[in-house]
């Protein structure tokens, strides 16, 4: 995925290409890449300017698509019954049943200004909207990540606060429990912020916390386990490495050398690591293409057909006859009833790796 970085460490230098140059001509050279690295710092303020022009025109674009989707059955459960790759590796057989009670889900860019002239595009607001269920009592999940930037050196990314979840009970938790010591940690955090007066946790202090060691032991098991990672849902717990400076070097100037590989202890209570990617992939492909991804599953395998009754499932597919597809939540029962056959390395049914076609792209630059 290509990172939209302001101040992303470009470096040109290479020890092979001046190794044959004189003194003068090394220092002519290293001048020369230095301006091209300050030169690819203004490409990258030019490419965040588009990014936050087009998503401020493309609000009441979505605005009104969530309107007309609105008047579809199970739209959105479809859609994540069958995402785009990219996201379907993230989606265990464990998911799959709250996945059908998605009733409506929506990405946002909150720090964009009214005007569409200020704020970092990247920052993101993913809103889950539930039908009733027995495994949460939540009816709506909101996830906020903000687009900061280290205090030292050119690190930057997605930072959130842990979202808790109310399970209806331990055994409906998707975490294994993680997700919950996950927002213990956080709490016990905030309440020694208090005591420092607001300064960051470090790493010897979060250490010092009975939550930051139930997190290592949970961690642990999984490992001992085998379990690569936890499932969908445990996404609401990611934080992010600890990148407190907002808007830090956004005016393309140098960042500083010390690129900071500290992250206060952060990374190592992490329980969801891809917590970055999955956002992203989210805000990229999944909303973005919500229409195309849900004419795809209305679709039986190209495979099936032939020629000529492939034309003309693509002219039908225009037409009000497209809604005879199952429900969602029909799909999603018949899928995780086949959890004991073929599986993808994730763990997910291959029916449900195949259904994930991708859609054709729109308005991604």
């Amino acid at each position: 995925m290509m990172d939209m970085a302001v101040n992303k460490d470009t470096s040109f230098a290479s020890n092979s290409a001046s190794a044959s140059l004189t003194g003068e001509e090394i220092t002519e050279h290293e001048k020369a890449l230095e301006e091209l690295s300050k030169l690819e710092r203004q490409f990258a303020i030019v490419d965040l300017d588009q990014q936050r022009r087009k998503e401020h025109a493309l609000r009441p674009l979505y605005a009104k698509r969530q309107q007309i989707i609105s008047r579809i059955p199970d739209f959105w459960s479809t859609v994540f019954l069958c995402p785009p790759p990219q996201i379907t590796q993230y989606i265990q057989p464990s998911d799959i049943d709250l996945l059908t009670h998605i009733t409506s889900f929506r990405v946002e860019r909150p720090e964009i200004s009214e005007s569409g002239t200020n704020g970092d595009p990247r920052s993101l607001r993913i809103t889950f909207d539930f039908g009733p269920n027995d495994i949460i009592e939540d009816k709506k999940l909101v996830k906020e990540l903000r687009y900061r930037h280290a205090k030292k050196g050119s690190r930057e990314g997605l930072v959130s606060d842990p979202v808790p979840i109310k399970w209806k009970s331990r055994k409906k938790d998707l975490t294994r429990g993680l997700g919950p010591c996950a927002v213990s940690l956080f709490e016990a955090e905030k309440a020694v912020r208090l005591q420092i007066n607001g300064e960051e946790v470090d790493a010897v202090s979060r250490e010092g916390l009975w939550q930051n060691e139930r997190v290592l032991q949970g961690l642990r098991t999984m490992e001992e386990l085998g379990q690569e990672r936890l499932g969908f849902f445990a996404w609401f717990y990611y934080r992010g490495v600890d990148l407190s400076a907002p808007n830090a070097g956004a005016d393309g100037q140098e960042a500083e050398e010390d690129d900071a590989e500290s992250d206060d202890g952060l990374r190592d209570v992490e329980i969801y690591p891809d917590g970055y990617d999955l956002a992203n992939f989210l805000a990229e492909h999944l909303w973005e293409d919500a229409v195309d991804i849900y004419v795809e599953a209305l679709k039986p395998p190209e495979s099936d057909l032939d020629d000529g009754s492939r034309d003309a499932l693509d002219d039908e597919m225009t037409d009000s006859t497209k809604t005879s597809l199952p429900s969602s939540k029909e799909v999603g029962l018949s899928l995780a009833a086949r959890t004991d056959g073929e599986t993808t390395r994730n763990g997910m049914p291959t029916e449900t790796a195949e259904c994930a076609r991708p859609g054709k792209k729109r308005r991604r630059s």
